[in-house]
């Protein structure tokens, strides 16, 4: 089962995402991506630090989350991501494509720029 919520560090959002992403939650997370994007100039920090699983569909919502925020001059930065998404982000080839930082701290000094 998907968790999410969001806190602030400063002025920016971030977005923790946990546990299962499934198909089934990959909508829910496709819709809380542009909501929170919508509110927060489309510039969001998401932690992945605490993802057990995501499946495609899950990295679909991310990659049309990652499309928005850029479309609008913004950016998407994926942090910490687990084994298991980093693992998905390097085998489907988006590591290179895709905003990524090592810590939160070091995502929002980054998206802060």
């Amino acid at each position: 089962m998907m968790e999410l919520y969001v806190h602030t560090v400063g002025a920016t959002a971030v977005l923790v995402v946990s546990g299962r992403v499934s198909a089934e939650d990959a909508p829910l997370l496709k819709d809380r991506l542009a909501s929170e994007l919508a509110a927060h100039a489309h510039r969001l920090v998401v932690d992945l630090s605490r993802v057990d699983f995501m499946g495609s569909a899950g990295l679909g919502a991310l990659i049309t989350g990652i499309k928005e925020a850029r479309a609008h001059q913004g950016d998407v930065i994926l942090t910490a991501p687990s084994a298991v998404v980093q693992t998905l982000l390097h085998v489907s080839g988006l590591l290179g494509y895709v905003s990524h930082a090592t810590t939160v701290a070091d995502a929002v000094t980054s998206i802060a720029h």
